[in-house]
C-alpha cells in the first residue's frame, strides 16, 4: 500500500486502496474489499489483490478446494470461513473480462501444516490454482507446485520470504 501511495507506485489515492492487516483481514472484510472492486472497477484501471498469510485446501471432499485463510478462520472449518481460490478466480475473471480491468493477483501463502496437519497437497493445488493466469490477469504466487512458501521472524519481523524481496524489488532493490 505505501508502494501504491508514492510516485514510483502510481501515486495510488487512498480512497481506491483496501488495506486490510492482521486482525482486520477478516473473511467478510477481504470479501466485501473484493465485491467492492467488483462495484467500482471501470475500463483500464489496474486492480492489484495481494495476500499474504496461510493457504490450505480442504480434504473433506473429491473437490479438494483451495482457501487462503482470513485471520478469523477456524482450524479445518474453511467451507463457509475462508476466501475459497474459486471464487478469488471468479471474481478477477469478472473485472478482466466484464470490466476490462487489468487484474494483478499477488499471493504468498501455503498450506500451513500447524492449521491443516503433514498433508502437503495443499501447497501444490492452492499454487497451481492461482497460476492459472487467463486473459486480462497476472498471477504472481511465491512458489511453485512443488514448491513451499516460508516465513520467519528474520524477513522484517515475520514476513514472508517472497513478500519481503517483493517489497524490497518494488523499492529498488
Amino acid at each position: 500500500a505505501r508502494f501504491l501511495r508514492s510516485d514510483a507506485g502510481g501515486n495510488v489515492p487512498q480512497e481506491n486502496i483496501r488495506l486490510l492487516l492482521n486482525g482486520e483481514a477478516t473473511y467478510t472484510a477481504v470479501y466485501n474489499a473484493l465485491y467492492w472492486l467488483l462495484e467500482t472497477c471501470e475500463q483500464n484501471d489496474k486492480v492489484y489483490f495481494y495476500f499474504s498469510g496461510h493457504g490450505d485446501v480442504e480434504n473433506s471432499t473429491i473437490y479438494k478446494l483451495g482457501f487462503l485463510l482470513a485471520a478469523n478462520t477456524p482450524r479445518f472449518n474453511y467451507i463457509n470461513n475462508a476466501i475459497r481460490v474459486e471464487d478469488l478466480n471468479i471474481i478477477a475473471n469478472s473485472i478482466s473480462t466484464e470490466k476490462k480491468a487489468r487484474v494483478i493477483l499477488i499471493t504468498d501463502a501455503c498450506r500451513s501444516g500447524k492449521l491443516a496437519g503433514s498433508d502437503n497437497r495443499g501447497n501444490f493445488l492452492v499454487g497451481e490454482q492461482l497460476r492459472a493466469a487467463r486473459g486480462n490477469e497476472i498471477r504472481i504466487t511465491s512458489c511453485g507446485p512443488d514448491e513451499l512458501s516460508n516465513e520467519d521472524p528474520g524477513w522484517a519481523g515475520g514476513r514472508g520470504v517472497f513478500s519481503y524481496y517483493l517489497v524490497k524489488g518494488l523499492e529498488g532493490m
